[in-house]
C-alpha cells in the first residue's frame, strides 16, 4: 500500500520539537519499510537523511497542498502537535481523503483542550490533577503547574511557587493545575473499533526547574504486574471515553502519597516513546497499526517485551 506520513516538525523545521519529530518520523518510516509498504512523506527540502521512503515536495501552504494530494494514498498517519488545532486540522483533511491510521478528528479536538479533558475525566471519576482558580492561589502553600490550555507535551509547562506569583501573569489560554509529586510514566496502546492492544509502560525522564523539560525515556518501565494491569485498564477506559483510535500515549504521575495514578495528558497520536517501543516489542509497530485498521483479526492479543531501551533527546 501507499502510506503517507506527515510529520509536522520536520516539515516546518520547528526548532522546539525538531528532534522529537525527526525521531518519530524515522521510527515510523523504518517500521513501514520493514513490512514492505510504499512510504511517502511531506518535505519542503526534498530527501531527509535517514528517512526511508519518497519525499513529496510541498508547494505553497501545506494544508492546501495536503488537501490536493491526500487522496492519492491508501492510508496516512499524522504526527503533529495539538496546539493551535494543527493535529486536528491535518487529520481532518486525511479523514476526508483517505484512510486515517490515527485517532479521529473529534477525539483529537477533545484531547487538545486540557481544561475540557480534565473536566471530562473527573466527571467520570478518573483521577487527574485538579484545576486551580488563579484568584485563590495565594492560599496555596505548595508549588503548582502552569501550562498552556492547548499545549503539546512539556512545551510551555512551568513549575511555579506562589512566592512572588502574580495572577496577572496568567495568559488567557493557560491553566493552573495541582502539582503532584510522584513517578512520571506513560502508557502506550493501540485502540481499534472492537479490540485494543496494550504495548508498554514507559518511564519519563523529566527535569523540573522553573521550566518543565522532557529529556527522554526508558522503555519499558519496570513495575509490578498489579500496577501494570491497573494503569493499562485505566488507559483503555480513558481512550474509550475520549474516543481515541490507533496508537496513543497517556501521561501519568503516580502519587508519592497515595500511590494512585493521575492522568496528566492524553496524546492522541504517535509519541516519542515509539522509538523505544519498536526496539523492545516482538512486532513491528507499523504491522500493528495496519492490522488494527485493515484486518483486526490479525492483531495479536498481546506483545512480548524483550530488553530495555533508553533514549535521550537533545535539549
Amino acid at each position: 500500500m501507499k502510506i503517507l506520513l506527515l510529520e509536522y516538525a520536520t516539515l516546518t523545521e520547528d526548532p522546539k520539537i525538531m528532534n522529537e519529530g525527526y525521531t518519530m518520523l524515522k521510527t515510523l518510516s523504518d517500521s513501514f519499510y520493514s513490512i514492505n509498504q510504499d512510504i511517502y512523506y511531506l518535505s519542503k527540502k526534498g530527501k531527509i537523511d535517514g528517512i526511508k521512503g519518497r519525499p513529496i515536495d510541498v508547494k505553497g501552504d501545506y494544508f492546501d497542498f495536503l488537501e490536493r494530494i491526500a487522496g492519492k494514498y491508501d492510508a496516512a498517519l499524522v504526527i503533529a502537535p495539538e496546539k493551535d488545532n494543527i493535529l486536528y486540522f491535518l487529520t481532518s483533511i486525511i479523514e476526508d481523503s483517505t484512510i486515517n491510521l490515527g485517532s479521529p478528528p473529534d477525539a483529537i479536538k477533545l484531547c487538545s483542550d486540557k481544561l475540557i479533558t480534565t473536566n471530562i475525566l473527573m466527571d467520570r471519576k478518573i483521577k487527574a490533577p485538579c484545576i486551580l482558580d488563579h484568584e485563590k492561589v495565594y492560599d496555596i502553600k505548595t508549588k503548582f503547574i502552569l501550562k498552556p490550555r492547548f499545549g503539546c507535551g512539556s512545551e510551555g509547562v512551568k513549575l511555579v511557587d506562589n512566592d512572588g506569583y502574580l495572577s496577572e501573569n496568567i495568559k488567557e489560554d493557560s491553566i493552573l493545575m495541582e502539582y503532584i509529586e510522584g513517578r512520571h510514566i506513560s502508557s502506550s496502546l493501540i485502540m481499534g473499533e472492537e479490540r485494543s492492544l496494550f504495548l508498554t509502560l514507559n518511564e519519563q525522564l523529566i527535569r523540573f526547574n522553573k521550566e518543565v523539560t522532557y529529556l527522554g525515556g526508558m522503555v519499558p518501565y519496570k513495575t509490578s504486574k498489579r500496577e501494570w494491569d491497573t494503569i493499562m485498564r485505566l488507559s483503555k477506559d480513558v481512550a474509550e471515553i475520549m474516543g481515541c483510535k490507533g496508537y496513543l500515549g497517556i501521561d501519568f504521575v503516580i502519587s508519592n502519597n497515595s500511590n494512585e495514578p493521575y492522568v496528566v495528558d492524553i496524546n492522541p497520536r504517535p509519541t516519542t516513546s515509539i522509538l523505544g517501543i519498536n526496539h523492545v516489542i516482538d512486532y513491528e509497530l507499523a504491522y500493528l497499526l495496519m492490522n488494527n485498521k485493515f484486518d483486526p483479526t490479525m492483531l495479536p492479543s498481546s506483545v512480548k517485551i524483550n530488553g530495555v531501551y533508553k533514549f535521550l533527546l537533545e535539549v
